[in-house]
């Protein structure tokens, strides 16, 4: 992965929480043992609530930013059995997909993760 400021790029790596002085940090570990860390923004926001997605190999689309932290711009997926998944939460009551876990945005019921493989 390239780590220039603005370049798109793609991450691939476990996803692991680790301490920085205080403060708790969520990476990548990639395939090198370089960990990246994770910047906290509205398409990374999973990453850093559903403890169900640690210790998965994720496909990151995003930037490189200061020495070896990555920001997502991109759709989440998952590296499992040679293939790339996609990663969204779906409410069964709306039919309704999205990017977060928790409550569904409608009717407020829990969301469920999916991990749907590629076509």
């Amino acid at each position: 992965m390239s780590t220039t400021n603005g370049v798109l790029t793609e991450l691939k790596g476990k996803l692991v929480r680790f301490s920085e002085g205080s403060n708790e940090r969520v990476g990548i570990r990639t395939e090198a043992g370089v960990v990246y860390t994770v910047v906290s923004n509205r398409m990374s926001s999973a990453l850093f609530i559903d403890t169900n997605l640690l210790g998965k190999t994720l496909v990151l689309k995003g930037r490189g930013s200061k020495p070896k932290s990555f920001e997502v711009t991109g759709n989440l997926h998952s590296f499992r059995n040679g293939k790339i998944h996609k990663l969204y939460y779906y409410c069964d009551i709306c039919s309704i997909e999205g990017m977060d876990p928790g409550a569904c945005m409608c009717c407020r019921d829990p969301v469920h993760l999916i991990e749907e493989p590629g076509k």
